[in-house]
């Protein structure tokens, strides 16, 4: 068994290769999910940070990220797109890591967070897939462009509220050492992480795509590797 910090961090050796399984999961899920991004919308020209995506002639009309959709290929938007199918999926089955790392206790509250995760997750892929319709912006008129982004708006929604409370949920069992999680790994829990958009929003071009762009899931990357050599 392992044995890390304050609290002692005790994980069965019966177990740790099942855990370790997940969190591995975890890591290609969420690089499936962030590689997805890249495949989507990344490009080395200029963006406009400015930009609001409520009008179709604005969009189209200024360097979006629906604008550089509309310009790649269809194969690469579909991969994009289809990925987060997948590391939906994926990122679903590795949520229950939080379930086995939680203390006998409170493992019915672990159950609860990992599929609240699990939902986020299936949820985000889905919204992550509906950004194909992005790439056809060229062809639409503003009454369609206007139906599909409500639609995806109300994925986001729901992706961004799960998420929220996944994560806040995390924070918490893993500050009151409610999970055999030692407490230093909250400075890389994704609710940490995810307000270093403060500093990385000023990024310049081509890094303001590479790494804003994909900070929905950077954050959970960074989680689940150090998590892998922490259990």
């Amino acid at each position: 068994m392992n044995k890390k910090g304050g609290n002692t961090l005790i994980v069965f050796k019966k177990d740790i290769f099942m855990i370790k399984t997940l969190i591995f999961i975890g890591i290609i899920a969420s690089t499936i999910m962030y590689m997805g991004d890249l495949f989507l919308y990344y490009s080395k020209e200029e963006y406009d940070k400015s930009i609001t995506y409520h009008s179709l002639n604005k969009i189209m009309s200024s360097i979006s990220t629906y604008r550089i959709m509309s310009a790649v290929s269809k194969t690469r938007i579909r991969i994009g797109a289809l990925s987060g199918v997948l590391a939906g999926f994926l990122g679903a089955v590795a949520s229950f890591h939080i379930y086995y790392l939680m203390d006998a206790k409170y493992q019915v509250l672990g159950l609860i967070i990992s599929l609240i995760w699990m939902f986020s997750f299936v949820v985000g892929g889905t919204f992550h897939s509906h950004w194909f319709y992005f790439s056809l912006m060229k062809d639409l008129n503003e009454k369609t462009f206007k139906v599909i982004e409500g639609f995806v708006e109300i994925l986001r929604k729901i992706t961004y509220i799960s998420y929220t409370i996944a994560n806040a949920l995390l924070f918490i069992v893993i500050l009151f050492q409610m999970i055999k999680i030692p407490i230093y790994m909250l400075v890389v829990t994704p609710a940490v992480l995810f307000y270093l958009l403060l500093i990385l929003r000023k990024l310049p071009q081509p890094y303001y795509l590479m790494i804003v762009g994909g900070w929905g899931n950077i954050p959970f990357i960074i989680y689940y590797a150090v998590l892998f050599f922490v259990v």
